[in-house]
């Protein structure tokens, strides 16, 4: 479980995954230092980072979202055929569902209901558009040969189809799977205007660089 440097929820989430110790192995990463900056790409690599080199599938979820039951056994039998990078899919929990279980989700209930799943297949066709972060998953040997989530990516959006694409000129096949995540809507935020700019930068093959230590722009990779 990755913290990307927010050290207001440092002690929580470091009792958490102490809490459950005892039935997972898991492992806190603090991606420090400290910033007023949400760092997705950093904090997710750095998890990747302490991982034993046997591991054989990485899966990303976001922490805003409950897994479906059999996620993880999804993603294992995904790969009887050979490696490949599957992906699943979101839905999502308005904002007044969750004010109505009064401040204690019901993950049961949560799981067993039926939510909207806004998605246009023209813009988001099955394949890298579709490999996002939240509900995701490649081969651990392909993730650290190409460099991981490019941390040039400040805040969240486009890290994720950016490496999907990577992955993709490196050979791997997408597999959609039919394993859901329900995502808790929330106000998005640390997000600026430029997210469609780099979305569609990355679909025409460009690729983000820092220039004269100025924001984050995109240039031709072609």
């Amino acid at each position: 479980m990755a913290n990307d440097g927010k050290e207001q929820f440092h002690n929580e989430i470091k009792a958490l995954v102490k809490a459950y110790s005892n039935r997972l192995n898991a492992t806190y990463v603090f991606s420090g230092p400290p910033r007023d900056f949400f760092w997705l790409a950093r904090s997710r690599n750095d998890a990747v980072r302490v991982l034993d080199r046997s591991t054989e599938l990485v899966v990303y979820v976001d922490s805003d979202c409950i897994p479906d039951e059999n996620l993880i056994r999804s993603y294992q039998l995904s790969q009887s055929d050979g490696p490949c990078c599957p992906y699943g899919s979101r839905r999502y929990l308005p904002q007044d569902e969750v004010a109505s279980f009064g401040g204690v989700l019901d993950y049961q209930a949560i799981l067993q209901k039926t939510y909207e799943t806004p998605l246009d297949p023209l813009t988001h066709p099955h394949g890298p558009l579709r490999w996002w972060g939240a509900n995701a998953a490649a081969p651990y040997e392909a993730i650290v040969r190409l460099g991981g989530l490019d941390e040039q990516y400040t805040g969240w959006g486009t890290e994720d189809i950016d490496l999907s694409f990577r992955l993709q000129r490196d050979g791997f096949a997408f597999k959609e799977l039919q394993v859901v995540v329900t995502h808790l809507n929330h106000t998005r935020l640390e997000v600026g205007p430029e997210y469609g700019e780099r979305e569609q930068a990355v679909r025409d093959g460009d690729r983000p660089q820092i220039v004269n230590g100025g924001p984050l722009v995109c240039v031709s990779n072609r």
